[in-house]
């Protein structure tokens, strides 16, 4: 047999385990609905059946870890199962936070905490670092305390580059390891730069993504980034924020919201340098509108706040056997209408709604529709809101509801809700996860369990329920339905989707595999459109129940703050921002 003439399936099997372990998974998924040959090969390996797993349950495996494949196969399963069922490994109060104030900030397993009695004389002010233990990735709790200066103003972290960003005074910058609190060894100047020379605004938040370092004014009328090894400004754009927030999408893309016109901005930082006399006046690339709901479309004024994905952009500094993918994350915005009559820690939730948007579909419009220059490419709410965005309203048999004011509901591609009483007295948070690969599997297993139903919409479990985002399912109606699904839906299609030109591009991985599997180059197939499908958001959704201690009632609100493994809970002493009691529930 000539070398030309050879195929994949003419080589040894090691060989091709060899190429396969090199390939993404959806090269791997091809491959294996190739022939009955390569399914056996593929089911037979436990290495690509660890990267299948891992990519289905939105993971990326960490190198470091001693355990061998077999193992982290088993744990990643586990590790699937305790989070799908809300089966949490350990159920502990939190001690050591007693008289700290709220979180600050939270990246990974690590949540950070100001001391609340720090004394203004005081030579130094205490950073507490917490991080959340998990049996199912192999991660360590750890509990330890970095010095600050006393006039440290705002604090931002990141687990994945052992980073601790602090600013003193106006606009002092210093980049720290956040397990020694000393000078980061990536940073290639003194460890501290002043933005005074360069920005004229008084600071209002920070993000850290990467090497990138973004700053907010306190108006929230312009964003400035840097790269924070090298020191060096890279961008400089006008925002007209609310509230003085915003987050990355990934190290280029930055997204804020703007309520004037209720609408998502996407701001790529390559697309302008800095300018040192004049400020180009583009709010962003591109423009997403957001649909408002009914109940909100009645008031003068409402306002949009973007809650922070405490997901890590990388793995993390501490080795575990696995850990999230960073480009896999959701976006949650906070609409609430007119001013908030509670205060800062009241129960009202009644004017307030979320809107939870996947941010990997943000940025493939980005890609897919490149802004020209000086101008902004305005996406309908009608083009990507109904199949990358849902609404989400207070229940209608909600009793009490705190308001929502934790900054940290989002960890990756899961989001949780503020605590809430039912009517039947339970005190609940519902955990929503939109990662598409483990909300088919977790609609599967429902449609298995409730075969003998008409129906599998929704289908109560131990802690509540899961569910499939469906449009035509009023939340007022009074039909069949589960209670514990009550949200409004999107009623929008997306527009249609086709294959613009013909090449290897506009292949599928399957016929591009199948071609190289079974020889013969037929060249690629014609340009075709694709039939445009109706698709909506799905979204597995359960209760989880506050911890006995920590039940609501009318004069005690509880928060939450969800990291990667573990969900955490805790009260605020009344007329002081300290913490009371704290629990988590760690997976």
């Amino acid at each position: 047999m000539s070398v030309s003439s050879l195929t994949l399936l003419d080589l040894p099997v090691e060989i091709i385990l060899a190429i396969l372990e090199d390939c993404g998974y959806q090269e791997i998924l091809a491959c294996k609905l190739t022939c009955r040959r390569m399914y056996d090969t593929i089911s037979g390996s436990i290495s690509l059946r660890y990267l299948l797993e891992l990519a289905a349950n939105g993971m990326r495996d960490d190198h470091r870890s001693s355990l061998g494949k077999i193992q982290r196969l088993n744990l990643l399963a586990e590790h699937e199962t305790a989070w799908r069922t809300l089966s949490w490994s350990d159920n502990t109060s939190i001690d050591t936070l007693d008289g700290w104030g709220e979180p600050v900030s939270v990246s990974g397993n690590i949540i950070a905490f100001r001391n609340a009695y720090a004394k203004p004389d005081a030579s130094s002010e205490e950073l507490l670092l917490l991080r959340a233990p998990s049996k199912l990735r192999n991660v360590q709790a750890k509990r330890w305390v970095v010095q600050l200066p006393p006039d440290t103003q705002d604090v931002c972290i990141s687990s994945a580059q052992d980073l601790l960003v602090y600013r003193c005074g106006t606009k002092s910058f210093h980049f720290c390891s956040l397990s020694t609190g000393e000078k980061h060894p990536l940073v290639q100047h003194s460890g501290t730069f002043e933005a005074a020379n360069s920005w004229g605004y008084r600071v209002g938040s920070m993000r850290v993504y990467g090497d990138s370092f973004a700053i907010a004014s306190e108006q929230g009328l312009y964003i400035s980034t840097w790269n924070w090894k090298s020191g060096e400004q890279e961008s400089d754009f006008m925002a007209s924020l609310q509230h003085s927030t915003f987050d990355f999408l990934d190290e280029h893309h930055i997204l804020f919201p703007s309520s004037i016109d209720d609408s998502l901005y996407v701001y790529d930082t390559r697309a302008m340098p800095p300018m040192d006399s004049r400020r180009r006046k583009l709010k962003g690339t591109h423009c997403f509108e957001i649909s408002m709901p009914r109940f909100l479309s009645n008031h003068a004024a409402c306002g949009i706040e973007l809650r922070c994905n405490s997901l890590s952009a990388g793995q993390d500094a501490s080795p575990a056997s696995f850990h999230a993918d960073p480009h896999q994350r959701m976006v949650t915005l906070l609409i609430t209408a007119g001013p908030n009559p509670t205060g800062a820690h009241g129960h009202s939730r009644r004017g307030q709604c979320e809107i939870h948007a996947r941010a990997s579909a943000l940025l493939a419009w980005t890609k897919m529709h490149p802004a020209p220059p000086n101008a902004s490419v305005v996406v309908p709410w009608s083009a990507w809101g109904p199949a990358a965005a849902r609404v989400v309203v207070p229940r209608v048999d909600d009793t009490i509801l705190c308001a929502s004011k934790s900054k940290f509901l989002g960890s990756g591609m899961r989001v949780i809700t503020p605590p809430s009483s039912r009517g039947d007295g339970t005190s609940v948070v519902t955990v929503m996860d939109y990662h598409p690969a483990r909300v088919f599997r977790g609609l599967r297993a429902e449609k298995q369990r409730c075969h003998n139903s008409h129906t599998y919409r929704t289908a109560p479990t131990q802690h509540g329920t899961l569910a499939q985002a469906d449009p035509e399912w009023d939340n007022n109606k009074q039909g069949p339905r589960a209670s514990t699904n009550s949200r409004s839906r999107s009623k929008s299609l997306p527009l249609p989707s086709f294959t613009s030109s013909a090449g290897v591009r506009g292949m599928s991985v399957t016929d591009v595999i199948k071609n190289l599997v079974f020889g013969g180059w037929n060249g690629p197939p014609q340009p075709r459109v694709r039939e445009t499908a109706v698709k909506k958001l799905q979204f597995l959704e359960k209760d989880i129940p506050l911890p006995q201690e920590l039940q609501l009632d009318n004069t005690r609100p509880v928060f939450d703050v969800l990291c990667e493994d573990a969900v955490m809970f805790y009260t605020i002493v009344p007329g002081r921002n300290t913490i009371q009691d704290a629990h988590w529930y760690t997976f």
